[in-house]
């Protein structure tokens, strides 16, 4: 079933984006039209720490360089891109604190801004 739903991206995060290798990117955006079509691209899993699965992080790695972007499907009607970076870490697979911190604050700021389901 298509959902159709809107993509909202936090200013800072298309930014970044766009800064990542394009295979990179190309990745990045087939997954999050997947999403809002209201499929789940193969690169996609529910970020540890948080409940059920309407927080996702897409992984994708590039030239030995791993990049990651996190999304929430909670709302509705939306898709809202919550953070993108470029993780740094060598060793161990969980995404940093500050991070986990970020996604934390903009998804309260999304419920607010955009309404629960």
């Amino acid at each position: 079933m298509i959902q159709n739903r809107r993509l909202v991206y936090y200013p800072d995060v298309i930014k970044t984006i766009e800064r990542f290798p394009a295979d990179t990117c190309e990745v990045i955006y087939h997954a999050l039209e997947e999403a809002r079509l209201g499929g789940k691209h193969l690169q996609v899993k529910p970020l540890a720490g948080f409940k059920g699965a309407s927080t996702l992080e897409i992984r994708d790695s590039s030239g030995g360089r791993a990049f990651r972007v996190v999304y929430t499907t909670e709302l509705k009607d939306k898709i809202v891109v919550l953070l993108a970076f470029e993780k740094k870490s060598k060793s161990g697979i969980s995404t940093p604190r500050h991070q986990i911190d970020l996604v934390h604050k903009r998804l309260k700021e999304a419920r607010s801004r955009f309404g629960d389901k």
